[in-house]
C-alpha cells in the first residue's frame, strides 16, 4: 500500500485535503470519487515528505481533548479486532474531521512506518499526549496489551472530563450571579440612585446619617465611575501577572482549597482525578512510585500538587503510602486509613478507584447544594 495526499472539492464547493492508502494512483482517484468528491490533485507521499514536528501549542491539548479521546477509542477497537497498528492509524486518519489532528495522525503514521515506536512518536506531541498517556502506551507495547491499555486511557479521559464538568457546574453559576450582581449595583449607583438623590435634595429635609453616607458614595461613583472601572481592570491585570509567579500561584491555590465550601469542591475534584489516574496506572503494571509521579501531573492546583509531590521522597525512604498520607494536611484521614488497609490486603488499585468514585458522588451532592444556595 502507498500513501497519497489529495485535494478535492465537495459538492458544496468546500476544498478538503487529506491522506489515504491505496495500491495505486488510479485506485486513490476512484475512492475519492466514491466519497462524492471531485479530485483536484493526488500525489504520492514519500517518507519524510510531510512536515514533521507540527507546531502544537498548549491550547491545542485542550481544544483537541475530545477528538483525541475519540482517536484513542477508535484505535483501541481496531487493534482489538486484529488490525495492525499502521493500518488502524491510516483508517482513523481518513475519518478524522479535525484538520490539525488529521495532520498529527498522518505524521504518526509516517514515523511508525519509518520504524519508530508508537509511544516515542506520541512523546513529541506532549501538549496533546501527556506523560501519563505516553507511559501507559509504552506499558501496553511492552506487555502486548496495547488495545486494553488504550481502552483504559479512553475511560480515564472521559472520567476526567466528567469531573471537570461537575466542577464547572459548581462554580460557573455562582460566579455568573456574582458578576450580574456587581454590574446591577454599579448600574443602580451610577444611573438610578443619582436621580433619587436629586429628588431628595430638592425636598430640603433633614436626612439620617446612613442616607447621607449613601448619597456621598453615590456622588463618588457618579463622578469617578470611569476611573473606577479602569482601575479595576488594571488591578485584575496586575493580579493575573502576579499569579504567574510560581510562589504566588502556590499561595493563591492554597487560598482556593481553604475557601469555605468552594474549597472542598476544588479539593475533591483534584483528589478524584488524581486517585482515578493513580488506580489506572497501578492496574496496568506501573510501579508505585512511577504511578504516583505520573498521577501527580494530572493535578492542576499547584498547592495540592506540591503537597502530593513530596510523597515520593518519603516512599523511597521506606515509608508506606498510607503513613505518608496521614502526615499530609490536605488528605482526609478516612482516605489515608483506607489506603493503609488496602496496602496490607493488596487491593490498593481497587480501593483508590472506589474512593475516586465516592468523591465524585460527594461532588455531585455539593454541586446540588451550591445550585440551591
Amino acid at each position: 500500500m502507498t500513501k497519497y495526499t489529495y485535494k478535492a472539492r465537495q459538492e458544496d464547493g468546500k476544498i478538503v485535503t487529506a491522506f489515504m492508502d491505496a495500491t495505486g494512483k488510479e485506485e486513490a482517484i476512484d475512492r475519492i470519487c466514491k466519497f462524492g468528491y471531485y479530485p483536484i490533485s493526488v500525489e504520492e507521499v514519500k517518507l519524510g515528505q510531510v512536515k514533521k514536528n507540527v507546531k502544537v501549542g498548549v491550547l491545542d491539548g485542550i481544544y483537541l481533548y475530545k477528538d483525541i479521546t475519540t482517536f484513542t477509542s477508535q484505535l483501541s477497537d481496531l487493534i482489538k479486532n486484529g488490525m495492525p497498528i499502521l493500518s488502524a492509524i491510516s483508517v482513523i486518519e481518513e475519518q478524522t474531521q479535525n484538520k490539525k489532528l488529521r495532520t498529527i495522525v498522518a505524521e504518526i503514521f509516517l514515523r511508525i512506518k519509518d520504524g519508530a515506536k508508537f509511544s516515542d512518536v506520541l512523546r513529541t506531541y506532549s501538549s496533546c499526549f501527556d506523560r501519563f498517556y505516553v507511559s501507559m502506551v509504552r506499558v501496553g507495547e511492552d506487555n502486548g496489551t496495547l488495545a486494553e491499555v488504550l481502552a483504559k486511557i479512553e475511560e480515564n479521559r472521559k472520567k476526567q472530563a466528567a469531573i471537570k464538568r461537575k466542577l464547572r457546574s459548581a462554580l460557573v453559576y455562582p460566579l455568573l450571579i456574582i458578576i450580574v450582581g456587581v454590574f446591577s449595583v454599579m448600574f443602580m449607583m451610577t444611573h438610578v440612585l443619582p436621580k433619587l438623590v436629586d429628588l431628595i435634595a430638592s425636598m430640603n429635609v433633614s436626612l439620617p446619617v446612613p442616607t447621607q453616607i449613601l448619597i456621598k458614595i453615590i456622588d463618588f461613583f457618579e463622578k469617578n465611575g470611569t476611573q473606577i472601572i479602569i482601575g479595576a481592570i488594571i488591578v485584575l491585570l496586575m493580579i493575573t501577572r502576579i499569579m504567574k509567579i510560581p510562589k504566588n500561584r502556590v499561595w493563591f491555590d492554597k487560598v482556593k482549597v481553604k475557601f469555605p465550601l468552594f474549597g472542598q469542591v476544588l479539593l475533591k475534584e483534584e483528589l478524584a482525578r488524581f486517585l482515578g489516574t493513580f488506580s489506572v496506572s497501578l492496574n496496568n503494571g506501573l510501579q508505585l512510585i512511577n504511578a504516583l509521579d505520573l498521577s501527580t501531573e494530572t493535578i492542576e492546583n499547584e498547592f495540592v500538587k506540591k503537597e502530593i509531590e513530596g510523597f515520593s521522597k518519603h516512599i523511597r525512604n521506606g515509608e508506606s503510602l498510607g503513613n505518608v498520607m496521614k502526615k499530609s494536611k490536605i488528605i482526609p484521614i478516612m482516605l489515608s486509613n483506607m489506603v493503609s488497609v488496602s496496602e496490607q490486603s493488596g487491593s490498593l488499585p481497587e480501593t483508590l478507584n472506589n474512593i475516586s468514585q465516592d468523591y465524585e458522588m460527594e461532588m455531585d451532592e455539593i454541586v446540588k447544594s451550591l445550585m440551591v444556595l
